[in-house]
């Protein structure tokens, strides 16, 4: 059991090791219409999201894989 633990760790290790940025075009596919992506606030992932009318309505956040949180938080939290 240990050695077939050690061998799934190794591969879903590389594939991590493997994960690149993810490009503009990917991100724009999992916005929905009225929505449109906006221009780069930042060089860090940060994009605005724009409404029908082309004003601001939000943010979009590229960020890392998450990881499991065993506790459901309503504030920021360092999980």
């Amino acid at each position: 059991m240990r050695v077939l633990t050690g061998i799934l760790m190794l591969l879903f290790g590389g594939l991590v090791i493997l994960a690149e940025p993810v490009s503009r075009d990917d991100i724009e596919s999992y916005i929905r219409a009225p929505f449109a992506l906006g221009a780069a606030l930042y060089e860090n992932g940060v994009y605005s999201l724009l409404n029908s009318g082309g004003a601001d309505a939000g943010y979009v956040f590229e960020s890392n894989p998450w990881r499991h949180c065993p506790v459901f938080q309503a504030h920021q939290s360092t999980c």
